[in-house]
């Protein structure tokens, strides 16, 4: 009897990958963002987690999956060679939260706020559209992504550090059904 529910692949910190059809990925989350793709018609989609928004400019090695800069223009270069076009994409950004709060007002160590920024600013000059977010706050994520339906799906966790945070993210996130 074939399993109901698709094959998941978890994705470490500094991983993406590409799938099509029945499939899942999850990822966990602090400060690092994760950011979701689903082309609706051909029902294909990749899912990232990376650690920093870029690495210092003097590098020259090859693209990396831990910097947001570096894979998000990798996933849409390979979209783009499949000649997928970014407005036709559902893109879903999550995390970036701020796992320091007793220092935040320090903005070098708000690194999460760091790769939020670099996220966007990537993904609107690649052409593509944000459609949800759910980023900031002091929060850890679970995202599961089902790339047959595009639905993603997100489970909270405030930071063990004790501090409350006063940012709430956005309520109409879609939550990961209960086990």
């Amino acid at each position: 009897m074939p399993s109901k529910h698709p094959p998941t692949f978890y994705l470490n910190p500094g991983e993406y990958r590409f799938g099509k059809d029945r499939m899942r990925f999850r990822t966990i989350l602090g400060s690092c963002v994760s950011v979701t793709f689903w082309h609706p018609e051909q029902r294909v989609g990749a899912m990232c987690h990376y650690l920093l928004p870029t690495r210092a400019p003097e590098t020259t090695a090859s693209p990396d999956g831990r910097y947001g800069d570096e894979v998000l223009t990798c996933i849409a270069s390979h979209f783009r060679r499949l000649g997928l076009q970014p407005q036709e994409f559902h893109v879903k950004l999550f995390g970036g939260g701020n796992m320091f709060p007793a220092i935040q007002n320090s903005a070098c160590f708000n690194i999460g706020e760091k790769n939020v920024d670099m996220g966007r600013t990537t993904l609107e000059s690649a052409g593509f559209t944000i459609q949800k977010e759910d980023v900031g706050c002091c929060l850890h994520r679970t995202v599961v992504f089902d790339v047959e339906t595009g639905h993603v799906w997100v489970r909270r966790s405030p930071s063990k550090g004790g501090t409350k945070c006063t940012h709430k993210p956005d309520k109409r996130s879609p939550r990961l059904p209960r086990p």
